[in-house]
């Protein structure tokens, strides 16, 4: 089994985790030539320093961001192979529906 890195592919369901990873490696790496020359113009309009203090603000609200949302404060990688936790957003039809019976234990008799 591959060993995932980040909260976002630990999440994914096995079978679109190379489209999770393609969508997040075209945010960060796909759309930087098309940011370099919007950095250049805003440079040569408003200048270095409002550059750096627009980026930083940027930075900044994704911090307050991270902090003010209850699920990403509370996110947290679980170990490979544990079970999802409940959701609190889980939908009402997924709590209507009946439990899915409990495996053997390892120490049961085998009925022959």
């Amino acid at each position: 089994m591959p060993r995932r890195v980040t909260h976002g592919e630990a999440e994914t369901d096995p079978r679109y985790l190379g489209r999770v990873t393609s969508v997040t490696t075209l945010c960060a790496l796909g759309l930087a030539p098309v940011f370099f020359p919007v950095a250049g113009v805003t440079v040569a309009v408003w200048g270095a320093a409002m550059f750096f203090t627009v980026c930083g603000g940027i930075c900044l609200l994704a911090a307050v961001f991270g902090v003010a949302v209850p699920v990403l404060r509370r996110a947290e990688l679980r170990k490979p192979g544990a079970e999802p936790a409940p959701s609190e957003s889980a939908s009402t039809s997924e709590s209507a529906s009946p439990p899915a019976p409990a495996p053997p234990s390892e120490s049961a008799p085998i009925e022959r």
